[in-house]
């Protein structure tokens, strides 16, 4: 997605009967200040609405100036698939093709293919917005994991009520016709957790980090491993409405800006 953004500057210049030259530089400190607008309004709507997939999206940001009555703001693949899918939107899409092709699978003797698929849970105190973080394990998870010693938990280990597999709705599309059936999980979704010690640089050796480990193949439910998609979220889209009402304030006060320094 590219937004730009351009200043035509000819009725501020009729009016106030500038040289060319300070046409151009006003063009410019306006540009700059609606830029400097957008741009905060635009990282105001990213935090507010964003958690885990905050530091994602952020990546796949970016402003140019191809010229000096110009400026470019958009969200970019290159970067970040996932800002893009954020910001527009995405269908439901089956995750098993990109898995596929990772380079981190493993390929079987005689054809197919398997990967490991890591979820990472924050302990109940972690506010749980890092992009590491799958989600925020209950109290009562956290208790069994960090006595478990390194041991995954097993089914039986668990609340009754956590013993239960997970279930993903039938997902269909706008029209109503059905894309997905109804699928049910092959595991509860803290079966298996482990604490495992974390030794990256600048933490400390008694602190851990929760993980649950899930498999993906070629022979994998032909139902499992959907995404129900994207709903767009026109974080840019919704920030330059906002700044839209403010141009005539932007403006004034770049005016007495300008001719204060004039």
């Amino acid at each position: 997605m590219i937004l730009p953004l351009s200043i035509d500057p000819s009725d501020f210049a009729n009016v106030d009967t500038l040289s060319a030259d300070e046409v151009k530089t006003f063009s410019v400190m306006l540009l700059s200040r609606l830029e400097r607008e957008l741009r905060g309004k635009w990282k105001d709507q990213i935090l507010q609405n964003l958690h885990s997939t905050r530091a994602e999206y952020m990546k796949g940001m970016f402003t140019e100036r191809p010229n000096d009555s110009t400026v470019v703001m958009g969200v970019t693949a290159r970067e970040s698939k996932l800002a893009v899918a954020l910001e527009l939107g995405r269908p439901p899409f089956d995750e098993k093709e990109g898995f596929m092709h990772s380079q981190k699978r493993h390929l079987k003797r005689g054809g197919g293919w398997w990967l490991t698929i890591p979820f990472r849970y924050a302990i109940p105190t972690a506010l749980g917005e890092s992009q590491a973080f799958s989600n925020v394990m209950p109290g009562e998870i956290y208790k069994l994991a960090f006595r478990a010693q390194g041991r995954p938990l097993t089914k039986q280990q668990l609340p009754v009520e956590h013993r239960i597999p997970g279930v993903r709705h039938e997902i269909s599309n706008r029209r109503g016709r059905l894309l997905f059936p109804r699928y049910i999980h092959k595991a509860a979704q803290y079966e298996g957790l482990v604490r495992k010690a974390d030794m990256a640089e600048g933490r400390s050796k008694g602190r851990g980090k929760y993980m649950t480990f899930r498999r993906v193949s070629d022979l994998s439910d032909v139902n499992s491993w959907i995404h129900p998609g994207f709903v767009p979220r026109a974080f840019l889209k919704k920030s330059l409405e906002k700044v839209k009402t403010d141009i005539p304030t932007i403006v004034h006060e770049t005016k007495i800006e300008f001719f204060q320094n004039r």
